[in-house]
């Protein structure tokens, strides 16, 4: 027979107990997630000028080169970057990064202006925004 001691005692530890479930299976790809989101910058690129017919680019940070992808190549009138607080992005006239380049803002339609890089950009290069603390994109 139980005393009231030791239904007093029982009642504790279940109250004060956790069942530790397994973590969800989809644990695993919420942080590539969450790492994907550290090391890449996401940027919307639209072959129309009010941001009409886009696609979305994840472009790995510090990495020269990523090249548009197929049917994007000098087609672009506009373009968001996504994670603009975090990341900046230069756009490039060519592949790998080369020829003259134009520094993203938070979003533009290409038209605008004297419109020279309206449906020229062939690359891109994006890095982390100020990481350390010095405050420029690359610090030297």
């Amino acid at each position: 027979m139980f005393t009231v001691k030791s239904l007093l005692a029982l009642a504790a530890v279940a109250v004060f107990s956790v069942d530790a479930a397994p973590a969800p299976a989809s644990g695993n790809s919420d942080k590539a997630v969450i790492e994907a989101r550290q090391t890449a910058a996401f940027v919307k690129i639209c072959k129309d000028h009010y941001f009409g017919q886009c696609t979305i680019l994840q472009a790995q940070l510090n990495t020269c080169g990523r090249a548009m992808p197929s049917g994007w190549n000098d087609v672009i009138s506009s373009y968001e970057v996504g994670n603009r607080d975090k990341v900046w992005c230069r756009f490039y006239e060519h592949q790998e990064c080369q020829g003259r380049y134009y520094d993203a803002q938070y979003d533009d339609t290409l038209h605008d202006g004297d419109g020279f890089w309206k449906d020229r950009i062939s690359s891109l290069q994006c890095w982390l925004r100020d990481p350390l603390g010095c405050g420029a994109p690359v610090c030297p």
